[in-house]
């Protein structure tokens, strides 16, 4: 019974990301492996004079328990501490980000960390600086999603930030800089659209 119960706090515990079911698992595995060991231990000297096994077999099972029991207390650290996100995470942040790489002129500040079970993704969008707020929000907006698809349960914040004209990659060739110098129709009367540079 313990088994089973320790294989479902193992299967939830990973699902949702939870150290403290995984500790519980842990207990609960070590009370089954510590019943098969005595177990073992009691049959190899019954059966066989082995009286050397019981102390092995106590060896080898505490020696599980210590590994297991370091890999969750450096895990729940590392969730105290916020650190960042393990590096195969990172690289599925990033990949999903530069998939709109045509979509905005570069990124900075990339920062992750863990609170909890939750993922915490922070960056910094450099759009060009002509563009409207509804298309650079639109850029973040898919951003973000491509970021959920890989992290369901992240928490992203994206920080949006104008790069002017000298800073672009598509300088001196993007069209759109002519419009700085242009002339807009607004209620029927000419406007000089202002050089926000």
């Amino acid at each position: 019974m313990a088994w089973f119960i320790s294989r479902h706090l193992k299967g939830v515990g990973t699902e949702f990301d939870s150290s403290a079911l995984r500790a519980d698992a842990l207990h609960y595995a070590t009370d089954v492996y510590s019943n098969l060991g005595l177990f073992g231990g009691l049959a190899a000297a019954k059966l066989f004079n082995w009286t050397w096994m019981d102390p092995l077999l106590s060896m080898v099972i505490g020696a599980y328990i210590i590994t297991q029991a370091a890999k969750l207390l450096r895990r729940s650290l590392n969730e105290f501490l916020e650190s960042s996100l393990p590096e195969d995470e990172v690289r599925e942040i990033t990949n999903s980000i530069e998939m709109f790489s045509g979509q905005f002129n570069d990124y900075h500040r990339l920062r992750t960390r863990t609170v909890g079970n939750k993922r915490m993704v922070d960056l910094h969008l450099r759009v060009c600086r002509l563009e409207t707020i509804e298309q650079a929000h639109t850029t973040a907006r898919r951003i973000e999603e491509s970021i959920l698809k890989v992290l369901p349960r992240a928490d992203v914040t994206i920080h949006l930030e104008p790069v002017p004209c000298e800073e672009c990659d598509k300088f001196p060739t993007c069209e759109r800089t002519e419009l700085s110098s242009a002339t807009v129709v607004v209620k029927g009367e000419e406007n000089p659209v202002i050089d926000p540079a």
